[in-house]
């Protein structure tokens, strides 16, 4: 990954912000992975992190409202069913955050391939740890580095 992200970008601070990124972001997936949590610090540093890429990058985080009015209305709509939430608050907070890093038309790529790469992740843990819970991170982050980097829609 740094390796990849070191040919796209070109030397300077957002390339270190990115590879501070890319460091958390590994962190918080096994951390999930192993114990489906998301370490308070590890947020705290991602939001400071990524309201430094935001003023690095000269812009005002709009996919970061976007992205918490669709939670809030999947929210309520899931509330009016009357069940619980299937989504834990790191996840949330996460996907708040990644929102931060990309560009608001990116949202639908992005939103897509978390999608994507979560049922992907939740086949493989069902599988091999027997549990109907799943770590989301890994799935969030993975997303939000390929639209980043790979796709150029940061």
């Amino acid at each position: 990954m740094f390796a990849i992200t070191a040919t796209v970008w070109s030397l300077g601070w957002l390339l270190i912000l990115i590879d501070i990124f890319i460091l958390i972001g590994q962190h918080i997936s096994l951390w999930d992975w192993r114990c489906r949590q998301i370490p308070v610090i590890d947020l705290g540093l991602l939001t400071f992190l990524t309201g430094l890429y935001t003023i690095a990058e000269g812009r005002f985080p709009v996919s970061s409202l976007v992205m918490l009015g669709l939670l809030m209305a999947l929210y309520m709509v899931w509330r009016l069913r009357r069940k619980p939430f299937p989504l834990a608050s790191g996840d949330w907070v996460l996907l708040i955050i990644a929102g931060g890093w990309l560009a608001p038309e990116s949202l639908p790529l992005f939103l897509a391939m978390a999608g994507g790469l979560g049922v992907f992740t939740a086949v493989i843990y069902k599988r091999d740890y027997q549990t109907p819970c799943f770590p989301f991170a890994p799935a969030i982050l993975m997303a939000t580095w390929i639209c980043l980097v790979v796709v150029g829609a940061g």
